[in-house]
Formats: C-alpha cells, sequence, structure tokens
C-alpha cells in the first residue's frame, strides 16, 4: 500500500495543536506546530489524549507525523 501525500488526503479533525487523516483502519496524527517545532506542550498532550480517546476500534494503525522542517523538538520549556 503506498500512502498518500497527508497534502492529498482530506482532513479528518482540526484541533489546535493536531490535524488527523483518516484513510480506512490508518489514522495519522499530524503536529500542527511547525512554527515552534513541534514542541510538545500541555495542550497538545490534552489533543493528542482527545483525539485517543474518541477513536473508532476500527482503526488498526497509527501514524504520528509533523508539519515543517522538524519532527517535534521536545518539551516546551517554556512550560516546565
Amino acid at each position: 500500500m503506498n500512502a498518500a501525500p497527508l497534502t492529498d488526503l482530506p482532513v479528518d479533525r482540526m484541533l489546535k495543536t493536531l490535524r488527523t487523516y483518516r484513510q480506512g483502519p490508518l489514522l495519522t496524527v499530524e503536529l500542527n506546530v511547525p512554527e515552534e517545532g513541534n514542541a510538545v506542550t500541555d495542550a497538545m498532550l490534552e489533543d493528542l489524549l482527545t483525539v485517543l480517546d474518541e477513536q473508532d476500534p476500527a482503526v488498526r494503525v497509527l501514524v504520528l507525523a509533523a508539519a515543517g522542517d522538524e519532527f517535534c523538538l521536545g518539551g516546551d520549556r517554556r512550560e516546565v
């Protein structure tokens, strides 16, 4: 199975810090704060938990992706 580029897939859900794309049993969760290096914040963790808590049991594969040049710079030190 060849994966379509994320830009070719319809956005399933848009949250404050994440976007999701659904393709059959595949769910892609994209970190979407590229201007902050996709650093993990409390808001991002809340969004991620929301997505995971509400998922359809038919989802069998979760792919974590990121917008921008950096995947994730780690935890946001401003929130420590």
